[in-house]
């Protein structure tokens, strides 16, 4: 049984393998088809994780952690088997960067009276969402009407439609500057999502807790900069940018799944009022953060597609192979 992770990635994969993806349930079960090597795919936003799935997680032959964050809680939690961080990707084709000449217009500004666009994606299901999307709402009071921003939400509200997130987030953003604030929650298309990265000049995420996060890789992919919290599985990546990488106010128990509280995991907050002088600074210093959205873009065109990833994955799987067949 294979995981199906992005466009064509059976072909490049042992298919001896067997490869659980998201869960460690019975995994005995699995044993009876494949005694050969079964791997599952880990993704934690959290820090913790229940006693039942640590002995879970020690029956397995390999666990694929999205990314260092992962490897790191993973090990912390007395996970013992050997564990490898394969990244997500991106299709390239789809998310090319807005500095690609032969595709795209590198400015996403066309006239100089266009205001400076600052975007969030991702979901907001209650108040304290962990995408973080209520702290840029409180973080874009550091502008005034007077200043030529923009400030987009496009929001999935797949996981508690009942929310009502537009009304949520305008009300933590003053008056003066509603009018600069454009909410969307539509089904958006990857080219139409791609598209709408380029037309940023920052994608902001101030996340309480990431695996790995692919709207902050697709907007990276699409030339658009980031500022993030610097904390989590996107660090990984997102290193060309850390000059925008929001500090850390305090951690708080995270409640995300059943299973968070119980255990004691925990997320983290941003600083407001630091991520206030972020998005002042980006608003003041275009041409500096377009830059390091260039050099961002480029690293992860080059380390980060789904192509690498499968090629990465096979060597994993026969590395594991050729020194288990030693042994």
């Amino acid at each position: 049984m294979i995981f199906d992770w992005g466009p064509n990635f059976s072909k490049y994969i042992d298919k001896d393998t067997i490869v659980v993806g998201r869960t460690y349930q019975n995994i005995h079960l699995f044993r009876a088809y494949n005694p050969k090597m079964i791997c599952a795919i880990m993704v934690l936003e959290g820090s913790q994780l229940p006693e039942d799935w640590i002995a879970k997680a020690n029956l397995l032959d390999q666990i694929w952690a999205s990314s260092t964050y992962n490897k790191e809680m993973l090990e912390k939690n007395g996970v013992a088997v050997d564990i490898q961080v394969i990244w997500h990707g991106f299709d390239q084709e789809t998310y090319y960067p807005k500095f690609d000449s032969a595709k795209y217009l590198y400015n996403a500004r066309t006239l100089l009276e266009d205001p400076f666009t600052f975007g969030f994606c991702g979901g907001h299901t209650n108040p304290i969402d962990r995408k973080g999307g209520q702290w840029l709402a409180e973080a874009f009071n550091v502008f005034n009407k007077e200043d030529n921003v923009k400030l987009k939400f496009h929001i999935n509200k797949s996981y508690n439609p009942s929310f009502p997130a537009e009304a949520h987030l305008r009300s933590l953003i003053k008056e003066e500057l509603q009018d600069k604030v454009e909410y969307d929650d539509s089904f958006l298309t990857d080219k139409e999502l791609a598209e709408w990265y380029r037309g940023l000049d920052v994608s902001v995420t101030p996340s309480a807790g990431e695996a790995f996060c692919m709207s902050i890789l697709e907007a990276i992919a699409c030339g658009t900069p980031v500022i993030v919290t610097d904390w989590s599985g996107y660090l990984d990546y997102t290193k060309p940018t850390e000059q925008m990488h929001t500090r850390i106010k305090r951690r708080f128990l995270a409640h995300y799944g059943q299973f968070d509280p119980v255990c004691g995991s925990v997320w983290v907050e941003p600083d407001v009022e630091h991520l206030k002088e972020q998005l002042r600074w980006a608003f003041e210093h275009p041409e500096e953060v377009k830059e390091s959205g260039r050099k961002a873009s480029l690293w992860v065109h080059e380390h980060m597609t789904w192509e690498k990833q499968a090629i990465k994955t096979r060597e994993v799987v026969e590395n594991y192979e050729k020194n288990t067949d030693s042994m």
